[in-house]
């Protein structure tokens, strides 16, 4: 967008400068051209971290990973008040879990470990750790230092958890993983059946000792029994009871019962005995004794109807004989059966006697041996009866307190075959980024530090000032071949500022321009000898003023620094008019500054320059003015005011913006009616911006083609 700018007497000109635009935060284009510019030096970086990540790979401790696996079922503890809300299943899952997850990990698990595997005496772990056997480990150290080595990882979308040890030594990362995984079985069981568990524990340690106390009883009565030749039975009763008899009771028990049998036997032999014939309940006497009187009535009958003298009455007579002789007989043999059985019975009462007078003696010699012996005997059953109570107890805890643990052990951890860590692709890839990532920094910090033109975009960014030209740095002895070819890359550029000098200002009328720079040796002089040279190929009647009254370097390149009356001499008032030079080479007229004067800034500062440009405007269509650099001097500010438009170089890759922008700003202060910018000496350095040298320039003819007409 074309602007008018302000001059020195008031008009305004239409110039190129384009409405200033907002840069970017960060310009990543330009980032990517500064890495472009410096890809060698970058390539070469990140190679450095590959290389250094392939010497850590060497270098790093060789790891080894096992896992073993476990299973956790919630266990539903019914509903759950938090803040009066009934918190729902799905978030009683993810605190339970996660309630886990922290219990894995958490320090009373490691140093329950630790104690319960012995890892402070522990050699493997000791050597994998670079810990002296000599060096004194706490609990606390080795279980921080298992604590590192131990991963929970969960499956996702199962109760599944994974406890992952990493360990310089495969076989200790087996062998604490699957101490890990038992230490938290055994953790959850306590916590869930604590109480009972330990209630099991004392009672068994209560049944030990009482078991001991009973045999230690038992043996006792049994050697004290032994020892006093005390024969015990033990009798079981009906009702489940047992009960003890030495065997001297027992005997003399049963000899009393015998005793008292056989002198009741005794007793009735012996009545028996006095009673007589008859008085027993002898069956042959009584039958005896009853024919008799059957044959004495019949006897009666048979003498009363018949008569003494009748046969039958003679034999019933000779029978009854016989039967009273009979009956004789048998009441001696009565007798003496009864006086045998009861000295039968004699004896037997008087062997029981003996006996039981012998078991007697015995019994009564044992029965303060049995006072001891009842002693010890009720020591044994006060000690059995606790001992079964105890049992009993144990057995209802048995039933009701056991339960199923929660979390399972689903597979244990394998000695693994093979390192996990060091990975060269995992740690190349690493350093692969870092690079990167350094070099992306390395990049930005080029940027930030080198405040050069490197990108003639640059000079609209950062000065807000338009570019009317790009000249490429001309490797070359004789500059002045290269201006006076119209077809060489350095014409075809200033050709390329002659455009935009066009585009800026009117050129039907006749028009003074400013070639000033931020300091010395940025291509000042030569640009204003080569904008003068293409303004004169256009036919336009062109004079060049050496206007730098300090070093006079234009007057040198055109052979004129020796002229007498030059522009100093003019200026000062020596001299009515500047000599003017006509250099035919490059088709213009040239007014050298003359003898350097004392005080330049004098000079420039009077009306005198404004009315001597003025006067040439007459004669000349184009008055091209080589003045001295801004910084340090007030000769361009000054000279400035007195010109159509000033044309500013600033040469690429060297200098600071902070210096042009200083510059300009001094030039703005004073009202210079600045038109643009040429930079000057764009080299391979800028190539990456697309401003490399040799493009554009030599298309179509080539850099050593000249055309026909030429």
């Amino acid at each position: 967008m074309a602007t008018r700018f302000p001059v020195a007497d008031g008009d305004e000109r239409v110039g190129s400068i384009e409405e200033p635009q907002t840069d970017p935060l960060i310009d990543f284009e330009r980032l990517y051209r500064r890495a472009i510019e410096n890809r060698y030096w970058l390539i070469g970086l990140i190679a450095g971290f590959l290389v250094l990540g392939l010497v850590a790979t060497l270098v790093q401790t060789p790891m080894y990973r096992a896992a073993s696996r476990i299973e956790i079922s919630r266990v539903d503890t019914g509903g759950t008040e938090l803040e009066g809300a009934e918190v729902k299943s799905e978030e009683r899952d993810m605190l339970y879990y996660q309630t886990q997850y922290e219990l894995l990990k958490s320090r009373f698990l490691a140093e329950r470990a630790v104690e319960e595997g012995d890892l402070t005496q522990n050699p493997e772990f000791r050597q994998a750790y670079d810990i002296a056997e000599d060096a004194e480990l706490s609990v606390e150290q080795a279980a921080s230092i298992a604590r590192d080595a131990i991963t929970i990882e969960p499956l996702q979308g199962s109760t599944l958890v994974d406890i992952q040890a990493s360990t310089p030594s495969p076989s200790l990362s087996a062998f604490l993983a699957n101490l890990w995984a038992e230490q938290y079985l055994d953790a959850n069981y306590e916590k869930r059946f604590g109480n009972t568990a330990m209630a099991r524990e004392q009672l068994e340690r209560q049944l030990s000792e009482q078991r001991a106390r009973l045999e230690q009883s038992e043996a006792a009565l049994n050697s004290y029994a032994n020892r006093n030749q005390l024969v015990v039975i033990e009798s079981r009763a009906d009702d489940g009871g047992t009960s003890r008899q030495t065997l001297v009771t027992q005997e003399l028990g049963a000899l009393s019962q015998a005793l008292g049998q056989a002198t009741s036997r005794r007793i009735a032999a012996e009545s028996a005995m006095s009673a007589g014939p008859g008085a027993g309940s002898d069956g042959g006497a009584a039958a005896l004794r009853s024919a008799l009187s059957q044959k004495q009535a019949e006897l009666a009958n048979l003498n009363a109807t018949l008569g003494p003298d009748n046969p039958k009455v003679k034999a019933a007579r000779a029978e009854i004989e016989s039967l009273r002789n009979s009956l004789g007989n048998a009441g001696s043999v009565e007798r003496s059966l009864r006086q045998a059985e009861y000295r039968k019975a004699l004896r037997e009462e008087q062997g029981l006697r003996e006996q039981y007078d012998a078991a007697k003696s015995r019994f009564l010699t044992q029965q303060d041996q049995g006072v001891e012996y009842g002693i010890l005997e009720r020591e044994v059953n006060t000690n059995r009866e606790l001992y079964n109570a105890l049992l009993g107890r144990y057995k209802e805890l048995g039933v009701v307190g056991t339960g199923t643990n929660n979390v399972t052990l689903i597979e244990r951890a394998l000695r693994p075959v093979s390192p996990y860590s060091p990975s060269l692709i995992l740690n190349l890839l690493i350093a692969l980024v870092l690079g990167l990532l350094t070099a992306a920094g390395a990049v930005y910090i080029l940027d930030l530090a080198d405040r050069t033109i490197r990108d003639p975009a640059d000079v609209k960014r950062e000065f807000d000032l338009a570019v009317l030209g790009l000249i490429p740095s001309i490797d070359t002895d004789d500059i002045g071949e290269e201006l006076t070819n119209p077809y060489s890359a350095l014409s075809e550029a200033y050709s390329s500022v002659r455009t935009s000098v066009g585009y800026a200002l009117d050129m039907d009328g006749p028009i003074s321009l400013l070639v000033t720079s931020t300091r010395p040796g940025e291509g000042k002089t030569l640009s204003s000898l080569a904008i003068a040279k293409v303004m004169a190929r256009t036919g336009k009647k062109v004079v060049l003023i050496d206007f730098d009254l300090r070093r006079m370097g234009l007057s040198d390149m055109l052979g004129a620094r020796s002229a007498r009356d030059g522009l100093s001499k003019f200026l000062a008032g020596a001299v009515d008019a500047p000599t003017i030079v006509r250099d035919e080479r490059y088709g213009l007229d040239f007014i050298p500054a003359g003898r350097p004067p004392k005080d330049p800034v004098e000079l420039l500062a009077g009306p005198r320059p404004k009315g001597f440009l003025e006067k040439l405007k007459e004669t000349y269509d184009v008055i091209v003015v080589d003045g001295g650099p801004v910084l340090g001097l007030a000769d361009a500010p000054e000279l400035s005011r007195s010109v159509d438009g000033v044309i500013y170089v600033v040469q690429a890759n060297v200098g600071t913006n902070r210096s042009v922008r200083h510059a300009l700003s001094r030039l703005r202060s004073a009202r210079a009616p600045m038109l643009g910018a040429v930079v000057t000496q764009l080299d391979s350095r800028n190539e990456a911006y697309g401003y490399g040298y040799g493009y554009g320039y030599g298309y179509g003819y080539g850099p050593d083609r000249v055309p026909d007409d030429a």
